[in-house]
């Protein structure tokens, strides 16, 4: 594992150079969490999943944790203590994302993301994964 001055050589940059989401994003997640359908059928997910709308840095990573692409931010739509859901303007090909979180109070939690999917979701792509392990830093 990375050392915590490597892990937050990751996330050295500056959150003002960083493209932010479109408003167009914010509105088509708050469509998607008011049109949710209820389910009626047997729960299959471990853990409860909550409607969360934040700002998600993104850094690609291997599996070494080095950086292999281009920060981006995307914005969540649900969470829950294993994985997170969010979409982005663009899709990833890669296979882990070291993400940032950072809560209205200005907590920071930094986690290694396995990304499960990556599929188109109309003009966007929702990217979804489980955490893998907490990051230092």
């Amino acid at each position: 594992m990375q050392s915590t001055e490597a892990i937050g050589a990751l996330f050295d940059f500056d959150p003002e150079n960083l493209l932010r989401p479109p408003e167009a994003i914010a509105k088509f997640v708050q469509r998607m969490v008011r049109n949710a359908q209820y389910y009626d059928g047997p729960e299959q997910r471990l853990e409860r999943r909550y409607a969360v709308n934040l700002p998600v840095t993104a850094v690609p990573v291997d599996r070494s944790l080095q950086k292999c692409g281009d920060v981006f931010v995307a914005l969540s739509r649900d969470i829950s203590s294993g994985g997170i859901a969010m979409y982005h303007t663009r899709g990833v090909t890669d296979k882990f994302l070291a993400i940032e979180l950072i809560s209205p109070s200005g907590d920071k939690l930094r986690v290694l993301l396995e990304i499960l999917r990556c599929r188109p979701a109309g003009l966007f792509y929702e990217i979804a994964g489980r955490f893998v392990s907490k990051l230092a830093g």
